[in-house]
């Protein structure tokens, strides 16, 4: 099973609501999907009590409990997707489909096994473009689904570091429509808390976020972060390059002349830094 997993943008930014326990069994399963397969909606993917508990560092005692509750609930979460035509802003269809067909507890194995909704099997394989990657290390020490959902919203933009987003948008993708309906309160029970737990678990990223405003009502938010390749662990596989950090500076090592070697570590150093220059942040 890889640590990475990938979506596409259109299923990252459509509206859902998953548990803390729900979205660490959805990203597992997918992150078992490699580049190239081809998926079908008769596959079963299973992840078991023991690659939870490495995956995710939870207690063995309530790993069987957890799954057992996935099982129980998976099959009525749905997606609700927004379609719109090429270029344009208004919405032209509405579509809800359920994540997966299929959904059994093991007891006898202490596995869960699921098998994807045909309807989502586009946006987790044969994924070219517009698509986004995070890693379930990443997610795993949220323990707020409200943190996650950010999480994977941010992740769309992790070679900007920016991300702009309507009140309006922020609502549909995590499912809060009818939910929190005064911004203050949105602000107090969702933005605050997502904020400061993805701060506290994932402080390498320098999380930082603002209130976007048209005159005085605030209609969205601004999130700048940093997430540079020197944080990643350079063993772990890119899902593009095919190797790992480690191994494309091996290659690179023997490939590039001295003059990309140069731009290269140069590259690497800007990474590292963020840009603080901003005193609007």
């Amino acid at each position: 099973m890889s640590n990475i997993v990938s979506m596409s943008n259109h299923l990252i930014r459509a509206g859902f609501s998953l548990s803390e326990w729900e979205m660490r069994v959805v990203s597992a399963a997918a992150s078992s999907i490699q580049k190239g397969d081809k998926l079908s909606s008769s596959d079963w993917f299973v992840v078991s009590a023991d690659t939870a508990v490495d995956l995710f560092s939870t207690d063995k005692k309530t790993i069987y409990r957890d799954l057992a509750v996935v099982a129980q609930r998976l099959f009525d979460r749905k997606i609700s997707f927004k379609f719109s035509p090429e270029g344009q802003p208004q919405v032209e269809r509405l579509r809800q489909a359920r994540w997966v067909t299929d959904v059994e507890y093991r007891v006898d194995q202490g596995t869960i096994a699921l098998k994807w909704n045909e309807t989502v099997i586009p946006y987790l394989c044969e994924l070219t473009e517009q698509f986004t990657q995070y890693t379930l290390s990443e997610i795993s020490g949220l323990s707020s689904s409200h943190a996650q959902r950010l999480l994977q919203l941010l992740m769309q933009y992790r070679s900007t570091g920016y991300m702009s987003i309507t009140i309006e948008e922020l609502r549909f993708s995590m499912d809060l429509m009818d939910t929190y309906t005064t911004t203050k309160i949105l602000n107090q029970k969702v933005v605050v808390p997502a904020v400061t737990a993805i701060q506290e678990h994932l402080p390498h990223f320098n999380l930082q976020w603002k209130a976007v405003k048209r005159g005085r009502k605030i209609t969205g938010y601004g999130f700048r972060f940093v997430q540079s390749r020197a944080t990643r662990d350079p063993l772990t596989v890119d899902f593009i390059e095919g190797a790992s950090d480690s191994e494309q500076k091996q290659i690179a090592s023997k490939t590039e002349s001295p003059e990309q070697e140069r731009k290269r570590k140069k590259q690497e150093v800007r990474d590292k830094i963020m840009d603080i220059n901003d005193t609007n942040w």
